[in-house]
């Protein structure tokens, strides 16, 4: 069977292989990604041969400390035509990229699968209403045409019919991990290192986590925060960093590839994930199969992963005080 995935650009250097195209691919399925890269080598480089790269024309524009990429492909239905695959999978919402290779699997009568992992992200108020209405009017007829939608939680099943999804058309199906990557492993752990890993956007609630730093640093001051990932909004947290004087307690490793992500995760005592939206985290996935204490926001999405007091600890979103309680319970209290 020959499954064509869509990304609208690619992220997190090897994470296609981790996840559901490189685990098809193992178990002997032909598949091939179509997305955006400015930097194709690095994602090459970074990725299983077992998958094959299409790198698509595009249009893209960024937001400084909001948009990464918002690209509009120029080739992809010339693409579709000469891969003729038996089957789209689509990420993500809400995207351009997500309409068009909508269309055109109606057009060529393929089979496609829309994946929406997460519904509305968190920016600013006039990015927010566009959002809305970008939904609400055009992905309305991707809704229409598309084959299936998974979503990753009930939340997000809820979100996708309220703006015109058919209930009919929805699965549940919630991320997985690689296990055969990330499991606990036998090495020293550092009990004053706490690891937070993904992209530097708003809805991650960074800004939070580096207030509860601040908290945290007044009485441990021994305390350090690795921070694996990129994005827009790393310039703001940098200079959180610098404004908190917290130049020696919190780490930038920028991108790191996932082969090296599990020495980092394994040596470090807890994680945290203080988001403020989610639809289900990777990262939080992989710390928890790596037998990590993890931190959460009680929020859709986390809430469905962490249940509080049994395998981790909630606390509420936006709230660096209690944030910076649940990081200083866990260090002080190891069996917890």
């Amino acid at each position: 069977m020959k499954v064509l995935f869509v990304v609208p650009y690619f992220g997190l250097p090897g994470l296609m292989s981790d996840t559901l195209p490189g685990q098809l691919a193992k178990r002997g399925y032909d598949v091939e990604v179509v997305g955006y890269a400015k930097d194709k080598e690095k994602v090459i480089r970074s990725e299983d041969i077992n998958i094959k790269f299409n790198f698509v024309d595009a249009i893209s524009f960024s937001i400084p400390n909001f948009v990464t990429e918002f690209p509009y492909f120029l080739n992809l239905d010339k693409i579709i035509e000469q891969r003729q695959p038996d089957l789209i999978h689509i990420n993500t919402l809400p995207f351009l990229t997500s309409i068009q290779s909508v269309h055109i699997a109606k057009k060529f009568g393929i089979p496609s699968i829309l994946h929406v992992h997460g519904v509305i992200g968190i920016y600013n108020k006039v990015l927010d209403f566009a959002q809305y209405a970008f939904i609400r009017t055009l992905m309305r007829t991707a809704f229409r045409d598309v084959t299936l939608v998974i979503c990753l939680t009930k939340n997000d099943a809820f979100e996708v019919q309220k703006f015109g999804c058919p209930h009919r058309k929805i699965r549940i199906i919630p991320n997985g991990v690689n296990v055969e990557r990330f499991s606990p492993m036998q090495n020293s752990i550092n009990n004053n290192l706490i690891f937070w890993g993904g992209r530097f956007i708003k809805q991650k609630g960074l800004e939070y986590l580096i207030r509860a730093m601040h908290i945290i640093v007044k009485t441990k001051p021994s305390i350090k925060l690795v921070m694996t990932g990129d994005g827009p909004l790393f310039p703001k947290i940098s200079n959180m960093v610098k404004k908190f004087n917290l130049t020696e307690n919190v780490i930038f490793l920028g991108f790191v590839h996932r082969e090296k992500l599990l020495g980092i995760i394994s040596s470090c005592s807890i994680c945290v994930f203080p988001s403020l939206k989610e639809g289900m985290p990777f990262m939080l996935l992989e710390a928890m199969a790596c037998g990590k204490p993890v931190i959460g926001s009680n929020i859709p999405g986390i809430n469905d992963v962490i249940t509080h007091g049994k395998n981790g600890i909630l606390v509420p979103p936006r709230n660096s005080e209690a944030l910076a309680n649940a990081i200083m319970l866990l260090i002080k209290d190891t069996d917890l």
